[in-house]
């Protein structure tokens, strides 16, 4: 019996990977750095939402490192924390600008950048929990322990 889904990992998933995290995180650097920069547009997008304008600051600085997070290779528990951040900001976004009667275009961009980067979470090729990692690590030590074994027992030529 089956106790999870394996997903095998095609030329195909691999390239929708990288492009949903790259345009992912190539979005979150660009809004990140216009936060740190305070464009006057964004600035007064986020007095209109009813945030004080140095909240963009944080979120800037914060957007940018999680686009960083996300692109570099390894770091698997930095990425999950990286990914649940973007999740917050975004649907945070979505649900700012539904409340202050925006228009649905406001309201469906930051929904359509949460499905990149739900992509992004979902094909990330670390994407096993820490006991399927140990599993895969004890059969790997058990394999070299066993080639070991044999070359111990051959006949040298």
């Amino acid at each position: 019996m089956a106790t999870g889904i394996k997903v095998k990992t095609t030329k195909g998933w691999k390239v929708l990977y990288w492009m949903s995290t790259i345009f992912a995180g190539l979005a979150f650097a660009a809004v990140g750095a216009a936060n740190l920069v305070r464009i006057p547009r964004i600035a007064k997008g986020l007095l209109h939402l009813g945030y004080p304008v140095y909240f963009g600051t944080i979120l800037g600085s914060w957007e940018l490192l999680g686009s960083i997070a996300i692109i570099i290779p390894g770091l698997p528990r930095l990425k999950e924390w990286t990914y649940a951040g973007m999740f917050f900001t975004l649907t945070g976004a979505a649900l700012s600008h539904e409340a202050t009667g925006d228009p649905a275009g406001h309201i469906l961009a930051p929904l359509a950048l949460l499905v990149a980067v739900m992509t992004s979470w979902l094909l990330q090729p670390a994407r096993s929990s820490s006991g399927q990692r140990l599993a895969k690590t004890q059969r790997s030590r058990a394999w070299l322990l066993a080639e070991d074994a044999k070359k111990e027992t051959l006949p040298a030529l």
